[in-house]
């Protein structure tokens, strides 16, 4: 399991300043530097710093050109991740399943159900991680031999979302 972590001030809970760390304790350099708190989207935006990526996911996977037909981008693993142990995270913003099913069908490639009537969505205008690298799990493709599932996660900067966790 990995050993990034958020350091810093927390109030009740909730993160209100912190900065990540790295597996060797070390604080992230770069774009990812910066301060952070809770960040939770809302119904249109995805989140304060949308190109700060998260060093837990920097360590784990990284995004390529799919092997599948059509697929674009896929997300592929960059070191060795143990069966239950969490691959990424699938941060976007909420929309109403009533909204999703209103909409074209060309429009919801980057939906995941959080709850009953709630949806996470990256707009396909964001898809790109030129844009939106803050998660990744809107990368993971559908396979017939699956290797992860989508499973619902706490997250200290995007509150509740889904996750991408590895089955074997």
């Amino acid at each position: 399991p990995s050993n990034v972590t958020f350091r810093g001030k927390w109030m009740d809970g909730t993160m209100t300043e912190a900065y990540q760390y790295d597996s060797n304790g070390q604080r992230f350099q770069g774009e990812a530097a910066i301060s952070l708190s809770e960040d939770e989207a809302t119904t249109t935006m995805l989140c304060t710093h949308p190109t700060v990526p998260c060093v837990f996911e920097l360590e784990r996977v990284y995004v390529a050109p799919s092997t599948m037909p059509s697929a674009n981008e896929g997300l592929f693993a960059r070191i060795d991740i143990g069966k239950g142990e969490v691959c990424a995270f699938y941060n976007g913003i909420k929309i109403s399943q009533k909204e999703v099913d209103d909409r074209g069908w060309a429009l919801n490639d980057n939906c995941i159900t959080l709850r009953e009537g709630l949806v996470i969505d990256i707009p396909l205008h964001l898809a790109s991680t030129t844009l939106y690298c803050a998660s990744l799990g809107h990368k993971a493709n559908h396979s017939f031999t699956a290797n992860s599932m989508y499973d619902l996660l706490c997250h200290p900067r995007f509150g509740d979302i889904k996750c991408v966790r590895a089955t074997v």
